[in-house]
C-alpha cells in the first residue's frame, strides 16, 4: 500500500454529511483517488476514481464490499458513467468535474456535476466516523500496478463539507446537512431540501390578490413558510402559477460568478393581459429581482398561462409549455437564454377538454419492467426509455365535475411532442387532485416527483377552515411518478407515494395480521397518535383465476360521533374499489361528490392485489396495485376519526390477507 497524499479530519464523529469536492484525476494507470466517510472497514462509504478504468468511469461504494467468505457482494459498488457539466455527453475524471457524496439517514447518494447518478441503501453508515481524501496504490488487481516511473495526481480546487455531528441536539438531526443549497421554487428532492411555491392570498383564505407564497423542506413532509417570494408591482396585478429552474450554465447571464441561479417564470395577470414574465434570485430563491425588459413573452391574450420549463440537453435549449387556455392549445417555446423565446409547435384539442386547459407540465419519465413486482421502484426494474409525460389540467370538466389532471405519454424530439395513442390517461380517480407539479431536476431515469393541490374549484373556497387556521386548501402527498405497461393498457401512468417511513411514528408496525382471511382487525389510535395520521397496507394474495369472491374493507370512524369514511375491493366480477365519503357530516354541498370507484383488474401473473392508504385529520389518499390506480378524497368531520376497521368477507379459501398499520407523525409544529 503506498498513499502519496491525503488529508483527513480531526473530527471522528461525523453522523451524516454532504461533501463536495471540485477535483481531477490525471496519470498513469495503478492509482485510486478516494473522497470516502471512515469509521471502518465495514463502515465506509467511498467516491473512487481508478486510473486502469476508463476515463469516464468513476465508482460508488458502500462497505464492506465482501461477505465473511470473502465473496464479492455485488450491489456493494457501482460503477458510474461521468456525466460532462451541463450535458448529457460522458465526461472524463482529466476534466475539473464537481463529485459529491450524500450520507443521508438509511442511504447514500452519489453526483456528478449537479445530476444524480445512484441511490444506494445497502451498506450506510450508521457511526460516527471522519471524512478523508487519499490518493493512493497498492499494486493489487483492484488499484492495478503502476509502472515504474509512473505519476498520478489527485488536483482538488475546493473543498465543501456540511454535516451532522453524533452530538447534535435532540430533534435538530439533518437540520445542518439539508440546508446547503436551497434550490428553487419547483422543489429538487436530494439533501440540499426542497423549495416550493404556491400562489398565495397573504389576506384572506380564498383565491384573488394573487402572489408567489414560499416554503422550503428537507424530505418533502416537514414544510416551513417563508416570506413571500414574488409580489405584484401594481395594484389590479396577480402573480400566477408557473416555474423555476436552476441556470447551471448561466444561459441568462444574470449569474456570472455562480451555477446555482434560480429563474422563476410566472404569469402576470391583468384584467388587461396574461403575459409571462421571470425573475431572477442569486440567494437560492429567498429573494427574487424581476427582468427589466418584462415580459419575455406577450400575445395579447386574457387565456395565456401557466408556463413550465425545463432543460432540453440534447438542443442546449430551454422548453416551455404554456396554455392557451379556452382555445384548448399547448403551446411549446424554446429559448437559449430565458429571455428570448420563440414559438415551436402546438398540442391542440386532445383528452376531456372541459372549459379551459391549465397548468400543463412535461417530463421525461422512465419505464417500469414490470409493475407487479412487491418493489416496483427498485432500480433494478426500470427499462431504459426516452418517453415523456405531458400533464394538462382541466377547469370545470372532470368526469366527476370540476377540476382534474389527465397524462399524455409520447415522444419529444425538443420542438414537437407526439403522444403514443388518442387515450387521456386520468391521473386520480377521486376528486380532490389538481394542477400537480413536477419538481425540476430530478434524473430521467429515476422515478419523477410531483405534488398536487389537494382540492376541486366546485368547493375549494367554501369548504370548512378552523378558527385558528389562516389556510383552506392543503397539497396531496409527495408523488413517485413512472409509466407501465399493464394487462390492459399500455403506458399506464403510475403513482406511488413519496417514501413515507421518515415519518412513522415507531420502528415497528402499530398493529398488524397476516391471516386477515374473512376476519377483522380494530385498532384504537386514539391515544397513540396524536397527529391522528396512519397508512397502512393491505396485501390480498392466491386470488383464484375464475370464480373469485369476496370483499376486503375499511373503515375509519369517529369513536364520538359516528362519523366514518370507508372505502373496499370486491374481488368478483370486474373487481371495482370504492371510496364512500358519505358518512362524514362537516361539510355539506351539491358538488361535494360522496363516492368514488375504478376498475381493478387482478394481475394475471400474481393473482395479488395490494392496496396503500394514507390518511390525516381531513384527507385521505389511497393506492392501489403499486399505483397503477389512485385516488385523493379530503373530508371535514364533526369529530376526530379515532378507530381502524379493517375486515374481508366471503373470500375463496385459498385467499390470503395481510395487513400492517404505522402511526404518521405531523408535518407541522404542534401536530
Amino acid at each position: 500500500f503506498q498513499s502519496t497524499a491525503g488529508l483527513e479530519t480531526d473530527e471522528q464523529d461525523y453522523v451524516h454529511a454532504s461533501i463536495r469536492v471540485r477535483a481531477r484525476v490525471t496519470g498513469t494507470p495503478g492509482a485510486c483517488a478516494g473522497i470516502f466517510t471512515y469509521h471502518s472497514d465495514d463502515q465506509e462509504s467511498d467516491i473512487e476514481i481508478l486510473t486502469i478504468d476508463p476515463e469516464s468511469t468513476m465508482r460508488a461504494t458502500n462497505q464492506p464490499g465482501v461477505d465473511a467468505q470473502g465473496v464479492v457482494i455485488p450491489e456493494a459498488s457501482t460503477q458510474l458513467t461521468i456525466s460532462a457539466p451541463g450535458s448529457e455527453a460522458n465526461g472524463s475524471w482529466t476534466d475539473w468535474n464537481e463529485y459529491q457524496l450524500d450520507w443521508l439517514p438509511g442511504q447514500s447518494e452519489w453526483y456528478v456535476n449537479g445530476v444524480s447518478k445512484l441511490n444506494k441503501t445497502y451498506g450506510v453508515p450508521t457511526e460516527g466516523s471522519n471524512i478523508q481524501l487519499r490518493m493512493w496504490g497498492d499494486g493489487s488487481t483492484w488499484t492495478g500496478e503502476m509502472s515504474d516511473g509512473g505519476v498520478a495526481t489527485l488536483d482538488i480546487e475546493w473543498i465543501d463539507l456540511v454535516f451532522n455531528t453524533s452530538d447534535s441536539a435532540p430533534g435538530e438531526a439533518c437540520t445542518r446537512v439539508c440546508n446547503v443549497d436551497n434550490i428553487a421554487n419547483n422543489p429538487v428532492p436530494q439533501v440540499a431540501g426542497a423549495r416550493s411555491g404556491a400562489m398565495h392570498n397573504p389576506s384572506e383564505n380564498v383565491a384573488g390578490n394573487q402572489h408567489w407564497g414560499h416554503a422550503t423542506s428537507t424530505d418533502l413532509y416537514h414544510w416551513e413558510n417563508q416570506a413571500i417570494a414574488i409580489y405584484p408591482g401594481a395594484e389590479g396585478e396577480g402573480i400566477f402559477s408557473g416555474s423555476s429552474v436552476i441556470d447551471v450554465n448561466n444561459t441568462s447571464g444574470f449569474f456570472p460568478n455562480q451555477t446555482d441561479g434560480v429563474v422563476a417564470i410566472y404569469t402576470l395577470n391583468t384584467a388587461e393581459e396574461e403575459t409571462q414574465e421571470i425573475a431572477y434570485s442569486t440567494d437560492g430563491g429567498y429573494t427574487f429581482t424581476k427582468y427589466a425588459n418584462n415580459p419575455v413573452i406577450s400575445i395579447n391574450s386574457t387565456q395565456f398561462r401557466d408556463p413550465k420549463v425545463i432543460w432540453y440537453a440534447p438542443t442546449q435549449q430551454w422548453v416551455m409549455v404554456i396554455a392557451y387556455a379556452q382555445d384548448f392549445v399547448i403551446g411549446f417555446y424554446t429559448s437559449p437564454n430565458l429571455t428570448n423565446w420563440t414559438h415551436a409547435s402546438n398540442f391542440s384539442r386532445w383528452g376531456l377538454l372541459g372549459l379551459q386547459y391549465e397548468c400543463p407540465n412535461l417530463v421525461q419519465v422512465p419505464m417500469l419492467s414490470n409493475i407487479s413486482v412487491e418493489n416496483p421502484l427498485d432500480s433494478s426494474n426500470f427499462a431504459s426509455t426516452d418517453m415523456y409525460v405531458l400533464t394538462i389540467s382541466i377547469n370545470p370538466g372532470a368526469p366527476l365535475g370540476g377540476s382534474i389532471t389527465q397524462a399524455f405519454p409520447g415522444t419529444f424530439n425538443g420542438t414537437h411532442f407526439a403522444p403514443v395513442d388518442h387515450a387521456a390517461r386520468i391521473a386520480d380517480f377521486g376528486k380532490d387532485n389538481y394542477a400537480g407539479q413536477f419538481f425540476y431536476g430530478i434524473p430521467p431515469t429515476s422515478p419523477q416527483i410531483s405534488i398536487a393541490w389537494a382540492s376541486n374549484w366546485q368547493y375549494a373556497q367554501v369548504v370548512p377552515s378552523g378558527e385558528s387556521e389562516n389556510f383552506r386548501s392543503i397539497m396531496s402527498l409527495p408523488r413517485f411518478n413512472v409509466l407501465a405497461n399493464t394487462t390492459r393498457g399500455e403506458y399506464t401512468f403510475v403513482s406511488l407515494p413519496y417514501d413515507l417511513s421518515p415519518l412513522y411514528t415507531t420502528t415497528s408496525s402499530l398493529t398488524n395480521s397476516t391471516s386477515l382471511a374473512n376476519s377483522s382487525l380494530l385498532y384504537d389510535y386514539s391515544h397513540t397518535v396524536p397527529s391522528g395520521a396512519l397508512t397502512f397496507n393491505m396485501t390480498v394474495t392466491s386470488i383464484p383465476s375464475e370464480n373469485a369472491t369476496g370483499t376486503a374493507n375499511f373503515t375509519f370512524m369517529s369513536s364520538v360521533t359516528g362519523e366514518s369514511i370507508r372505502g373496499g375491493f370486491y374481488l368478483g366480477g370486474d373487481t371495482p374499489f370504492f371510496i364512500n365519503r358519505g358518512y362524514i357530516r362537516g361539510f355539506d354541498n351539491p358538488f361535494f361528490t360522496d363516492k368514488f370507484s375504478t376498475t381493478n383488474l387482478v394481475s394475471s401473473d400474481t393473482r395479488t392485489f395490494r392496496l396503500q392508504v394514507v390518511i390525516d385529520r381531513s384527507i385521505m389518499e389511497v393506492f392501489l396495485d403499486n399505483g397503477l390506480r389512485s385516488a385523493t378524497s379530503t373530508f371535514f368531520p364533526e369529530g376526530e376519526l379515532d378507530t381502524l376497521i379493517i375486515s374481508s368477507a366471503g373470500l375463496s379459501p385459498s385467499v390470503q390477507v395481510a395487513v400492517d398499520v404505522y402511526g404518521l407523525e405531523s408535518s407541522t409544529a404542534g401536530g
